[in-house]
């Protein structure tokens, strides 16, 4: 099952696009795609998810499913992610340890995660005041979870693919 982003602003045509990459890779009765919809619908009869870089895999992480992320994700950490080939994945996914799930959630929302949303005026607002008070206070990455330099600042591991190749 492919699931388009709920952001997604359509500049693909995901329900022509991913039938015809089914079909060319010989697998069109194997592959379905949701245009919308929510995460525990499609959970229901699942064991994993293999996912690019979305929230999303931390939602279904949280749930207990496992995950195999594709790029580099803040929460692709050992014990939470699973390490295995995609190959392996498809046939013998390896769980998450839900204490480290757990532990990892609370690690973000205590360091570098503010209230709100974009998905409603109230809770942007929220975000925006959170934010603006950290940038000025300089108050992020509180309670010493700085790292320097920053994760994202490492090479991509070898098993992962880069988001963007250049000089």
């Amino acid at each position: 099952m492919i699931k388009a982003h709920p952001l997604d602003v359509g500049f693909e045509h995901w329900t022509r696009v991913v039938p015809r990459l089914a079909r060319a890779a010989g697998i069109e009765t194997r592959v379905d795609f949701a245009d919308g919809g929510g995460l525990n619908e499609l959970l229901d009869g699942a064991s994993g998810m293999v996912t690019v870089n979305s929230s999303a895999g931390l939602e279904v992480l949280r749930a207990g499913f496992p995950v195999k992320t594709l790029c580099p994700a803040i929460f692709d950490v050992v014990g939470i992610t699973n390490r295995q080939s995609l190959d392996v994945f498809w046939t013998n996914p390896t769980p998450p340890d839900p204490a480290l799930v757990e532990a990892f959630v609370t690690a973000l929302a205590g360091s570098v995660q503010a209230r709100g949303t974009i998905h409603n005026r109230a809770g942007f607002d929220e975000a925006v005041a959170t934010m603006s008070a950290w940038i000025l206070e300089n108050w992020l990455n509180k309670h010493g979870a700085f790292v320097d330099p920053p994760p994202r600042g490492s090479p991509v591991p070898e098993n992962k693919t880069p988001l963007f190749e250049g000089p």
